[in-house]
């Protein structure tokens, strides 16, 4: 339990689970609104190619699938990283060999490690999640949630 709120203190003094909030919430704010705007994006852009290329109207669904693809992809991408990072023992090879003799197991440094990323992780997907969703209802005014 100690080695656990040691952890979260580290996650907070290095204001990492603010960066990996951000990276789901700015996720979860731009999928949608590229998804509901790509017909104007693209008309802007294309010129004369444009007005060959015809989208179909953007449904609710589909938003809510292309913010779970850019989180399935990106984000995730980012998040293991920083808890790859967060999971390092040591920079130097002496810190990391101290350690692990001084523990039975690796894994009485490595749990609390990966149970607090995890954890945290699914916290900040949840955020991402909401803020899709708040997003999509936003563009969607007539959209129930009894439908999602």
């Amino acid at each position: 339990m100690i080695l656990l709120r040691i952890e979260w203190k580290r996650w907070l003094r290095s204001r990492t689970f603010l960066i990996l909030c951000a990276v789901f919430i700015f996720s979860g704010l731009t999928s949608p609104l590229m998804t509901y705007y790509s017909r104007d994006i693209l008309a802007s852009m294309g010129g004369a190619y444009a007005q060959a290329l015809e989208l179909p109207e953007p449904s609710w669904q589909e938003l809510i699938i292309s913010y779970f693809k850019n989180a399935s992809q990106l984000s995730l991408f980012v998040g293991l990283y920083i808890i790859c990072q967060l999971c390092l023992l040591g920079k130097s090879d002496s810190l990391r060999l101290f350690y692990l003799t001084r523990t039975k197991s690796p894994w009485c440094l490595y749990l609390p490690k990966i149970t607090m990323s995890l954890s945290l992780l699914s916290v900040a997907s949840l955020l991402g999640q909401l803020t899709a969703f708040y997003t999509t209802w936003t563009l969607f005014n007539d959209l129930v949630w009894s439908d999602i």
